[in-house]
């Protein structure tokens, strides 16, 4: 996921806590190449693909609504929360830092990208 803001928007803490949660979470994408080659050893011989990048705006969404889901949309260990506490942080620190960025993702100020991956083909017999 990137994360794009208005000039005079400083999310440099928001985006201080997606890094901590990119390093504790690991990655969590699969490169084209590896892909590829999964979708061969299933027989799926003649294939395309086609990336493009999905946006994702908050815009008019409350903000509690917003720091909702950014915290707590995995359940348990993963849950961004859970994990910006295993590294020190305070609850009032992410909280504060996760209604910032609402308040402005709501306000449309600030925008998501993340690449997608179309795939389609005809599995060889």
């Amino acid at each position: 996921m990137a994360w794009s803001a208005g000039e005079d928007e400083d999310i440099r803490e928001f985006l201080e806590m997606e890094k901590i949660l990119r390093e504790r979470r690991g990655p969590s994408s699969v490169d084209r190449e590896r892909l590829r080659d999964a979708l061969k050893r299933v027989g799926l011989g003649l294939f395309k693909s086609l990336v493009v990048h999905a946006g994702l705006g908050l815009q008019g969404r409350g903000e509690e609504e917003i720091t909702r889901e950014y915290l707590f949309d995995l359940h348990g260990e993963l849950s961004a929360f859970n994990v910006l506490k295993s590294a020190s942080l305070t609850d009032k620190e992410i909280m504060e830092r996760a209604r910032v960025f609402a308040r402005s993702a709501s306000a449309g100020r600030i925008k998501g990208g993340f690449p997608c991956m179309y795939i389609w083909g005809v599995k060889q017999p």
